[in-house]
């Protein structure tokens, strides 16, 4: 069966990148030396959407456009999250297990960061907006 992917992501003031392929050591956002390590086989071959350093605001919007069914996954620190994990979970996304993935280049960066990994499968194609 074929599924979904991800075909555009906007909000919080930055560029976002044309959708690309999860490859272990993706960079995580231009601008940055950083990339995601230790990525869940179950990431890797999906879409990848890249923005620039840093979205702004304390409390911005972000949609995301895909085809249908997917599975969307969304990563982010805590310390920066602008009151996104509450807004996922309020509407049916679950924490999921990150195993050792962790983004990597930062002084501080560990596999012991704190890193919030959610996800949510959704049947059709649609633009989901937080």
């Amino acid at each position: 069966q074929a599924c979904g992917q991800v075909t555009s992501v906007t909000g919080g003031g930055a560029t976002w990148q044309t959708p690309t392929d999860t490859i272990e050591g993706i960079q995580t956002h231009n601008g940055r030396s950083y990339t995601l390590v230790d990525i869940p086989t179950r990431l890797l071959g999906g879409k990848y959407v890249v923005h620039d350093a840093w979205p702004t605001g304390s409390g911005w919007s972000m949609g995301i456009t895909f085809s249908g069914p997917v599975h969307l996954f969304v990563w982010l620190l805590p310390s920066y999250d602008t009151g996104l994990s509450a807004k996922l979970q309020a509407d049916g996304w679950t924490a999921e297990d990150r195993g050792t993935m962790h983004r990597a280049g930062g002084v501080a960066d560990t596999a012991a960061t704190p890193m919030e990994l959610w996800g949510k499968y959704v049947e059709a194609g649609s633009t989901l907006t937080y």
